[in-house]
Order: structure tokens, then sequence, then C-alpha cells
């Protein structure tokens, strides 16, 4: 299987197995890292990949390939409410402000907690935990103080309007994606009224981002992406920093499509991102043998995301052995029976979108020749 990018061999399985029989008081987060290890899975600064492990790991489990230990007891976040912000009103022109600059959130720090505090009170998404990499920073003010706040994160691993708009082929994503960094949260407090002022942030960002995200991670982005609720927000101050809107996102989320954003960091972004990966002479280079019949049957069909492959494949092994049963009962299982009426749902909705399209097209073409 290859799932988070890596390939998960029947023998690789066995030994994970093994270490779960050997060992069952084992953490996940210490399996994770024992993982990472056999694969010398690193991140380009050479840490262990254990976040995307143990997400490969949840998602080995799901498919019933290996059986996890309980998972750890979530840590509880300290509230932030106590946190004293300066809430004073700057209604300004941007000139009138100084200096402003992005200052680097670091973990545990009294920075931390304003930006916690600042998200807490003032984002329509509270203070949720970033997944993935991040990067936070303070909006400050050499003369009025913190002025709002920014993060960035791992960017989205399939985004249909993002991977079109790049062109890149499915080996050059799973290569490249860690060079996309996504724009999780944006914050200008209340009370804080300067025309310009976000659009000259985004523009600090993208100038500003690249060294710090390096810095960290040991990768250098070239593409910025974000998105907007459009319940909320018409993310003028995105296309006044020049980003461009290149589409929406499916909306399965919270049922909100939102719109997408892009912004390139260099000139040559598209070539970089595009860049497939190098081909090693060898057997170690040679192309793995389908798992089953019916990844050999489909190897060939191209869909936006490999989990939806993945799943096919799943369906259609489920329905092949029991012909003559019903979805629950070819499934054998709550969970699965869930997954599949989801799937064909969504590819229900796509063909009734398409026909929809379709029938659209066909109205314009038929009012043209009248």
């Amino acid at each position: 299987m290859r799932i988070c990018g890596r390939e998960f061999s029947t023998s690789l399985l066995e030994r994970i197995q093994d270490v779960l029989a050997s060992v069952p008081e084992i953490s996940r987060r210490a399996l994770s890292r024992q993982v990472c290890e056999w694969l010398d899975w690193r991140s380009a600064n050479g840490a262990l990949q254990e976040g995307g492990c143990r997400k490969a790991l949840a998602e080995l489990a799901r498919r019933g390939a290996v059986a996890l230990p309980p998972a750890a007891r979530a840590i509880v976040r300290q509230p932030v409410g106590s946190v004293e912000l300066d809430e004073a009103a700057v209604a300004l022109p941007l000139e009138a402000l100084g200096t402003v600059s992005l200052r680097v959130v670091e973990a545990g720090s009294e920075d931390a907690k304003r930006w916690r505090a600042l998200l807490d009170r003032h984002h329509y998404l509270g203070d949720k935990p970033l997944c993935g990499a991040q990067l936070r920073y303070l909006i400050r003010s050499a003369a009025y103080g913190d002025l709002g706040a920014l993060a960035f994160t791992s960017a989205s691993w399939a985004l249909k309007a993002r991977d079109q708009f790049i062109g890149w082929r499915d080996s050059a994503r799973r290569r490249n994606l860690q060079r996309v960094v996504s724009n999780a949260r944006f914050l200008i407090r209340p009370g804080v009224d300067v025309p310009n002022l976000a659009s000259h942030v985004l523009a600090l960002a993208a100038r500003q981002l690249p060294a710090d995200w390096e810095e960290r991670y040991g990768v250098r982005p070239v593409l910025l992406e974000t998105f907007v609720d459009p319940t909320r927000f018409s993310g003028g101050c995105y296309r006044a920093a020049n980003w461009q809107e290149i589409g929406e996102t499916a909306g399965q989320r919270d049922g909100v499509a939102k719109r997408v954003f892009v912004y390139p960091l260099v000139p040559q972004w598209q070539e970089q991102l595009c860049r497939e990966p190098a081909i090693v002479l060898g057997s170690a280079a040679r192309p793995l043998a389908p798992a089953h019949w019916a990844e050999e049957e489909f190897a060939t069909a191209r869909w936006h995301d490999q989990r939806l492959k993945n799943r096919l494949c799943t369906l259609v092994q489920d329905f092949f052995h029991r012909a003559q049963a019903s979805i629950p009962e070819a499934c054998e299982g709550k969970a699965r029976t869930m997954a599949a009426y989801g799937f064909l749902n969504k590819q229900m909705r796509g063909v009734e979108q398409a026909d929809r399209a379709c029938l659209q097209e066909r109205k314009c073409v038929h009012t043209l020749a009248w």
C-alpha cells in the first residue's frame, strides 16, 4: 500500500505486527518513531517524520491492516482568557503606523500566549490547534503594539483547483508538496482601521516566510495557498496583494465551498513543483507489483485523489466476493458500509453536476443557433 507517499509492503506490515504483539504496551508515538527509523522517513531538515507516520499508521488501522494500541489521551490546552491584550483603537493611514513587522512566535513563549488570545477572542475559528508543520506570527507596530496574527501550515494533500493550476503529476506532488505552504489564519484585530494594512502584511509575509520556513524545516517554499469563506469575506486583501483566485474547494468539511487563492513566491515555481523524482536504475527502482487484481485492473484509472482510487479497489473486491449481497452485507461492518455509501453518493453528485453542465451547454448552443 502507498500511504502518505510511502510504500508499506507485506513484510513491513508483518514487522509492525510483530512489534505490537511483542510489546503490547507500546505507544503510537513510539511505534511511529520506530517505523520512521526503519524507513529512514525524514523531513528535509533530517528530523523523523513522526506526524506523517502516525497518520499513515492510523490509515492502515482504518483499512484493517494493523491493530494499533489505544490512542493516548489528548493534552488539555491551558485557557488563555486571562492574557491581557492591547485593545486600543487604531485609525490611521498606513504610513502613520511606523514600521510594521512580523514577529515569529515560538512555542511556550509569552508571544504564543498573546497569539492564542488574539485568535481566541477575535477569529471566527477561535484558538483551534494547527495541523502539521507550522509557523505563527504576530503582526506588530513599533508604535501601537500587536495589530493581529498570522499562521502558515503544511499544504493540503490533495486540492483539485490547486493541483490543476500547478499541472503536476501525482509523483511530483508527493515529492514537492512540502514546497507549498498554506496561510491557515489571518487576523487584523477589531479596532484597527488602517487602509491597505492587510495587503501590506501579506506582502511582508511573502517576503519573510520563505527564509523562516527554510530555517525551521529545511525546505524553501515556492507557492502559497489559502482558502476564503465567501459567506464571511470577499478576499479583497488577497487580490490587492496580487494573490490569484483559481477555483473553489469541494466544501465537504462544512458544506461551504471556499475560494482558493495562490501566490507564487519565485518565477520558476511551476517548474520546481512539477519536477519528477529522479529514477534510479536497479531492482529497487522497479515499480511495485499490484497488491491484488483490483489494483491491477484499475492501474491506469486517473483520480484526483489517490484515496478515492484506493476506496474503489476496496469496494470492487467487497462486491466481487459477495455479488448477490446488499451493500451492508458485502462490506461487513458499519464503518466500511458508511464509507461505501459516502463514496457512491459522491460519485453520483459528480455525475449529476456533469449532466447539468452538459445540459446548460446544449441550451447555450441551441440559443446561439436560433
